[in-house]
């Protein structure tokens, strides 16, 4: 692969899926890239259902998969959103050599000794219990994606303001449930190390009005597990693809340009 050719892997956060990336993904195609916006297990078209993936490691598979699929030798510019993040840092673990930089876009950044599967937000979300009460999947609802996570996403033009943002529409239509792993297994599934993880060159953009990471819980990420460079996007809510696509595609192709 040519030095100005790199190879992204996108990876999408809870309810959402590859989908959510396609103005970058365009952005980053024109200018000469490849670009795989993974739909991870249960999630965007992926064709499993919840009950297919009982653990963490089927849920990542999709990812797992692109990555033991490069030819040997090659390295990605692997990019996670939100609790993408998560998946990112597993994926690291599991292919240190494979990934030239993991971009954390406001999205969890754990430490190999401290990391937590649930994230739980509430609201109107919806979540799927099992037979002892445990929540097993969330939903979320209109209320928290139109208030926290999609608030600065531009209107359809000629939309009256109260009408929901053409993106917003768009993952009321295709957001599926987010698994909730509290089992032993995933727990294993998801170790980190210093020494896998810890070995991959990291970045962080900052999403300045992000309701749903705000930005001191970005900068606790920063300040407990320091990348090697941070960056930050001005008027942009979480949805900081969609809501600031440009800008993320720019600094996207300046940090992963010193890696790959």
């Amino acid at each position: 692969m040519s030095a100005s050719k790199i190879h992204f892997v996108l990876v999408h956060g809870s309810c959402h899926g590859g989908w959510c990336w396609y103005k970058v993904a365009n952005l980053l195609e024109s200018a000469g890239h490849i670009v795989t916006a993974v739909d991870l297990g249960a999630s965007g078209i992926n064709p499993k259902q919840l009950s297919d993936i009982p653990t963490y490691s089927g849920y990542l598979k999709p990812l797992t998969d692109v990555l033991k699929a490069l030819p040997s030798g090659q390295k990605v510019a692997l990019v996670g959103h939100s609790m993408g993040g998560v998946s990112i840092s597993v994926a690291m673990e599991k292919f240190p050599t494979k990934i030239a930089v993991a971009i954390y876009c406001t999205a969890v950044m754990p430490t190999p000794d401290n990391f937590d599967l649930l994230q739980l937000n509430q609201q109107d979300s919806k979540f799927i219990f099992d037979s002892s009460e445990t929540a097993t999947a969330i939903y979320f609802g209109k209320n928290f994606l139109e208030s926290t996570l999609y608030q600065l996403s531009p209107p359809e033009v000629g939309d009256e303001v109260s009408d929901p943002s053409e993106d917003l529409s768009l993952c009321l239509s295709v957001a599926r449930y987010y698994p909730i792993y509290r089992d032993e297994i995933s727990r294993s599934e998801t170790t980190l190390t210093s020494a896998n993880y810890g070995s991959v060159n990291r970045a962080y953009i900052i999403s300045e009005e992000d309701l749903g990471l705000p930005v001191e819980t970005a900068q606790q990420y920063i300040k407990n597990f320091p990348p090697k460079e941070v960056e930050t996007i001005s008027g942009s809510d979480h949805m900081v693809m969609l809501s600031k696509p440009q800008e993320l595609a720019t600094y996207l192709q300046k940090i992963a340009t010193k890696y790959v």
